[in-house]
């Protein structure tokens, strides 16, 4: 329940912040500073798991225009994925969860004035 609510709040953070970002859209995404946000269900269904739980992630990063059309950043972030129980309480099993920090880098592709392809890769160091 704790982490729903932190994940609830994040997301209404986002949000509220979203007027104050939307001059990123003056330069059509090629550039600047960038926080995001997912909230989603995870499932975990593997050596005596089978459960379900809200999972959220929270990233901050910084994109460079290399052309008006193409820019590449890095960015760093938190990801929680939840908590998961065991199929049956009698296996002996403890309460598993997965969270960490994401560390990455990301490009924003301009194809047309309305279209983009965004992509990104990193690593997940996770407890």
């Amino acid at each position: 329940m704790k982490s729903t609510l932190f994940a609830i709040a994040l997301a209404t953070a986002g949000l509220a912040g979203a007027p104050a970002l939307s001059h990123a859209a003056d330069n059509n995404g090629a550039g600047g500073f960038f926080i995001n946000g997912n909230i989603g269900e995870s499932s975990l269904d593997h050596q005596g798991y089978n459960d379900n739980d809200t999972g959220y992630m929270g990233n901050i990063g910084y994109r460079w225009a290399l052309t008006p059309g193409v820019a590449l950043g890095v960015e760093g972030g938190y990801t929680d994925l939840g908590k998961f129980g065991p199929k049956n309480s009698g296996d002996g099993l403890p309460q598993a969860s997965l969270k960490g920090w994401t560390l990455g880098v990301n490009g924003h592709f301009n194809l047309t004035p309305e279209w983009y392809l965004s992509g990104r890769t990193g690593i997940f160091h996770s407890d």
